[in-house]
C-alpha cells in the first residue's frame, strides 16, 4: 500500500485534510488504520465497495469502522457491492459512529458532504457485481444531485463511480468529488489501467486528480476477479484542502 497525497487550493476552508478509503472489499488491514493515525486527517471519507452487502455490518466491519471513526469523523457512501444492505445493517453501520450517506448529505464544521448511491440501487440491471452491460452503469440520483447543489459552503461529494463526473458532475456546483471503482485500471501498462467496470478497455479515469476537482483512489484491495492486479499497488489518498496545499507526492 502507497499513501498518494493531493492538494486542493481553495479559499472557502482555511483548511482541512481527507483520509480517502475506497474498494476495501473486505480485505481491511491494520496497516490502513496505523496509516492513518499517522496522518491525523480531519475526515474520512468511505467511497463504497467496503463489503459486499450485509458484510460491510459483519463484526470484524464493525470493528474496522469503530477504528476509523475513532480517528476522525467518518463518512461512508454505497458501491456497488453494497447492494442488498439491509436496514439492520445500515442500523449496525451508524451504531459504530459512522455516517452512513445514501444519496443524502451532511454538515460538518462549515462544510457540507454528500454520499451519491450507486445506480445500480436504483436499476434491475444486473446485480452490481456481474453486470451485463459492462460500459454502462445505471444512471444516478439527479434529484439528489440537484438538492446537494443547493447546498452552501464547501460542497464535497462521495461518488463511487467516476465515470458519473462528466455525465452528471461536471456541470454542478461541487468543490471535490472522491470516487473508487475503477481499482486503477486494474493491471497498469505505462502509467494507465487496462480496463474499468463503467468505461471499458483503456478507460481515462482510474486514477489521480481530473478537472481539478476529482480525486479518484485506485482502491485498497487486490480485487478483480478473473483479472489479476498488475503493476498496481494499492493505495491510501490523503486530499488536502486550503489556500495552502500541500505538492503531490506518494511514499
Amino acid at each position: 500500500m502507497v499513501t498518494t497525497y493531493y492538494s486542493i487550493n481553495t479559499s472557502k476552508t482555511a483548511g482541512l485534510t481527507i483520509g480517502h478509503l475506497s474498494d476495501i472489499h473486505g480485505k481491511m488491514k491494520h496497516e490502513m488504520i496505523d496509516a492513518l493515525k499517522k496522518e491525523k486527517p480531519d475526515l474520512i471519507a468511505l467511497t463504497g465497495d467496503f463489503g459486499e452487502g450485509d458484510y460491510a455490518s459483519s463484526d470484524k466491519s464493525l470493528g474496522f469502522l469503530r477504528e476509523l471513526s475513532n480517528i476522525a469523523p467518518t463518512f461512508y457512501s454505497l458501491g456497488n457491492h453494497e447492494l442488498g444492505l439491509t436496514e439492520t445493517a445500515r442500523r449496525r453501520i451508524c451504531s459504530v459512529g459512522v455516517h452512513l450517506l445514501d444519496d443524502s448529505f451532511i454538515r460538518y464544521n462549515g462544510i457540507t458532504v454528500g454520499g451519491l448511491t450507486s445506480g445500480f440501487f436504483h436499476s434491475d440491471i444486473g446485480n452490481g457485481r456481474a453486470n451485463p452491460h459492462p460500459f454502462k452503469t445505471p444512471k444516478p440520483n439527479t434529484e439528489f444531485l440537484d438538492s446537494f447543489c443547493k447546498q452552501d459552503g464547501f460542497l464535497i461529494l462521495l461518488c463511487h463511480h467516476p465515470e458519473y463526473y462528466f455525465d452528471y458532475i461536471q456541470g454542478r456546483k461541487i468543490d471535490l468529488v472522491l470516487s473508487g471503482h475503477a481499482h486503477g485500471g486494474q493491471i497498469r501498462l505505462f502509467g494507465r489501467g487496462l480496463m474499468a467496470p463503467g468505461q471499458g478497455l483503456f478507460p481515462k479515469y482510474t486514477s489521480g486528480l481530473h478537472d481539478g476537482r476529482l480525486v479518484i483512489s485506485r482502491g485498497l484491495a487486490n480485487t478483480g476477479g478473473l483479472i489479476p492486479r498488475l503493476f498496481n499497488e494499492t493505495e491510501l489518498v490523503m486530499v488536502k484542502i486550503g489556500p495552502n496545499p500541500l505538492t503531490k507526492k506518494a511514499l
